[in-house]
């Protein structure tokens, strides 16, 4: 099975590599990279062209464009390829983004609520070009609320109802790693959310974060069962 993913950033893109081949493991043929298209650090984005990194406009304009999800399904279409759509819950509110964010008083009804409202947002932007044959990995509110619910040891029902997932995941890991910080001086972001994301390879560990991230556990129920 091939996958082709587009995601906000080369670290979601490292993320989402380690949790496929978890789920999949040698069902999993091959990933490829559509966009961001390589592994270049986000910090020359000023030296790139716009197909070398991503973001969610971009992330916007691939859907609305269809062009790299036709190539890659192309006749291929419910043959073993799938697209994975990534994008991050944290900006919904922005002007182009335009997702109202539903009510916080039920937190596992708002993560299922928010993450169905992007997907149809998403396929709002896909218009013609939504094909069944596309998953979404929508995280609720960051791709390191994720992370965070392996790093994160207390008893936590979903790691994305911190005030800001990001600003803890990074407090949890500068803690981890304060006496081993090479990991974290790692100036390439996709060596460095590899590394970090590396314990999610294994599906044990896997399956115990989704029990404390609700957008993980669905992106997870959304892919296709592992051959027997």
């Amino acid at each position: 099975m091939e996958f082709g993913i587009i995601c906000e950033g080369i670290g979601d893109r490292a993320v989402l590599e380690n949790i496929l081949y978890a789920v999949l493991g040698e069902d999993l043929e091959q990933i490829i990279p559509l966009r961001p298209e390589d592994q270049t650090d986000e910090t020359d984005r000023h030296a790139m062209t716009a197909g070398q990194f991503s973001s969610w406009t971009l992330v916007k304009k691939e859907c609305i464009s269809g062009e790299k999800i036709r190539n890659f399904l192309g006749p291929f279409a419910g043959n073993d390829r799938i697209i994975v759509l990534q994008i991050d819950s944290a900006e919904c509110g922005e002007i182009g983004y335009d997702v109202i964010r539903p009510s916080k008083e039920n937190l596992k009804k708002y993560s299922a609520e928010l993450r169905a409202r992007i997907i149809d947002k998403m396929k709002e932007w896909m218009g013609e070009n939504s094909k069944e044959e596309i998953i979404f990995a929508v995280c609720i509110e960051e791709m390191e609320a994720w992370l965070l619910a392996h790093y994160e040891t207390r008893d936590i029902d979903d790691t994305c109802t911190f005030p800001d997932p990001k600003n803890k995941y990074n407090q949890v890991i500068n803690k981890k790693f304060e006496k081993n910080k090479k990991v974290l001086r790692n100036s390439n972001e996709y060596s460095k959310m590899k590394e970090l994301s590396r314990p999610l390879r294994k599906n044990k560990e896997l399956q115990k974060a989704r029990t404390r991230n609700h957008s993980l556990h669905q992106f997870i129920e959304s892919l296709p069962a592992k051959n027997d």
